[in-house]
This record gives C-alpha cells, structure tokens and sequence, in this order.
C-alpha cells in the first residue's frame, strides 16, 4: 500500500471537545470506508471481468452440457 492511499484523513472541529468525539467518529468512519474501497479495488483487479459476448459464449456452453 501507498502512502498516499494508507494517509489518515483528519478534520479539526470550531466547537472544540463538544464535538471532539463526533469528529473522531467521522474521522474513523471515513478510514473505514476507505479500507473497504481500497480492498473492493484489490478485488476487482483480480477477478477477470467478464464482457456481454463472453457471457453469452458461457450461457450457450451452459446450455449444450444440459
């Protein structure tokens, strides 16, 4: 992983403790959701994609074998 997609983000709040947790919580959901992208991202390079004329190739296969 690069630095710039391992960077934690961070948002400094006017209302200064009052807010400190809710923006703690921010900070977390948005670290959270950028793990789960950079992972999906993983997943998708490595899962062949899969064009309409070769589904269709695959569901005629499909078809003769039944």
């Amino acid at each position: 992983m690069d630095q710039a997609s391992s960077q934690i983000y961070d948002s400094s709040s006017p209302d200064g403790a009052a807010s400190a947790s809710a923006s703690r919580n921010t900070v977390s959901e948005r670290n959270r959701r950028k793990k789960l992208n950079d992972k999906l991202y993983a997943l998708r390079e490595a899962v062949p994609r899969i064009s309409k004329v070769s589904l269709q190739l695959i569901n005629h296969d499909m078809s003769l074998t039944f």
